[in-house]
């Protein structure tokens, strides 16, 4: 048998086809491909448990707003005189923050206690009247803490109010 044309005009043989066969190697691409998608996988439940918790921390903060927004609601709504603001809502004593309280404590924000100092406080101070009033007026400082069951800090929220 003679060898085709191209060959011939060449000056090359014809070429054979390689003995080296590849064992086993779809096996390899395989395991590779598997090794891959696991990475990629631990890559999603990753980002999962970060939004989780990003999730919850979401939630604490609009929590300790909310809360926090309530009592001063219910400072705007009552008598604003510095005295009777002093009297009713300063923590630790006042009577409307003991109810307050006792709402912060029932909300399900986590860690609140006296032991570990993450119990809400309100504070007064008054301002020098401004504008042409110049009415004297108080100003609130609302401040809820609460530290989530992984954590080891408290986290706070500090709200100012100012009652005139």
């Amino acid at each position: 048998m003679h060898a085709p044309a191209e060959a011939r005009l060449s000056g090359l043989a014809p070429s054979r086809p390689a003995t080296v066969t590849m064992k086993g190697s779809a096996l390899i691409e395989s395991l590779v491909a598997v090794l891959l998608f696991s990475v990629g996988l631990l890559g999603l439940v990753g980002l999962q448990a970060g939004a989780v918790q990003q999730a919850s921390q979401a939630e604490y903060r609009s929590m300790a707003s909310l809360l926090a927004n309530s009592v001063a609601s219910q400072m705007w709504a009552s008598d604003r005189s510095a005295g009777t603001l002093q009297n009713q809502f300063a923590s630790p004593d006042g009577s409307a923050y003991q109810l307050w309280l006792a709402q912060v404590q029932a909300s399900g924000l986590p860690g609140i206690s006296s032991a570990n100092s993450t119990l809400p406080s309100i504070s007064f101070s008054t301002l020098a009247g401004g504008g042409s009033s110049g009415t004297a007026r108080s100003q609130a400082t609302i401040t809820v803490y609460w530290r989530a069951p992984a954590d080891t800090q408290s986290h706070q929220l500090v709200t100012l109010v100012q009652l005139k």
